[in-house]
């Protein structure tokens, strides 16, 4: 659908792309990302007019729940979102209707961006333990502690840890990983899950279904 419709949209001037996850659902979250950013840069290639007007950012909601989650798990899912945001020259920012202060904090992006000011600049929280909000290059691979990535290493990588709900159903239910089964179309990805087998199994019971709406959260 995004894929079909943004290249149609009329753009004058300056353009906003707004990518919302939802941070309660794990296993949903590279699935999420990966198609919003693949029809973001589809929109840009069509259309020469925005390319250089464009603003990305990356919006984790529901952090209210995702701030319980596991520490390593909240470090994983952090570090990937910072480094699609990095690679892509991106704000990144995780909201929840839930607290006031990130209310607040929204407000003023979108202000921004609807005035014509931009993404606000203040100080970079960057803590995984804490609501993320790091405005565009005011971070770097250095500070994330990885080496610069390209969008499948980075998928990989966040896989390896935290995979998807279709990855999951992929993988055998023996408890055991035969050398000559191929799990994952990457060989990268698949070497990496060979090795975190056990911690895969474990994950499988993270993301429990919500029965909430996100846009009557409040």
């Amino acid at each position: 659908m995004l894929k079909n419709v943004l290249p149609s949209v009329p753009i004058r001037g300056n353009y906003t792309y707004c990518i919302m996850l939802d941070l309660s659902k794990v296993k949903h979250i590279w699935h999420t990302l990966e198609t919003s950013v693949k029809a973001f840069q589809d929109s840009i290639i069509i259309n020469e007019l925005i390319k250089k007007h464009s603003e990305l950012i990356i919006i984790g909601g529901k952090y209210d729940i995702f701030k319980n989650y596991d520490m390593e798990i909240k470090k994983v899912i952090c570090n990937s979102l910072r480094s699609v945001a990095v690679l892509l020259k991106g704000n990144l920012i995780f909201f929840s209707s839930k607290e006031q202060p990130l209310v607040r904090r929204v407000k003023e992006v979108f202000h921004g961006i609807g005035f014509g000011n931009g993404f606000p600049v203040k100080d970079k929280v960057s803590n995984f333990n804490k609501p993320i909000y790091i405005p565009k290059g005011l971070d770097s691979w250095e500070n994330i502690g990885i080496a610069p990535s390209t969008m499948e290493q980075i998928k990989a990588r966040h896989l390896s840890m935290v995979p998807s709900e279709t990855e999951i159903q992929k993988v055998p239910s023996t408890g055991t990983v035969q050398g000559s089964t191929s799990t994952y179309a990457e060989p990268m990805l698949d070497n990496l899950v060979k090795l975190k087998y056990n911690d895969l199994r474990n994950l499988s019971s993270l993301d429990v279904s919500m029965n909430i709406d996100f846009y009557n959260e409040s």
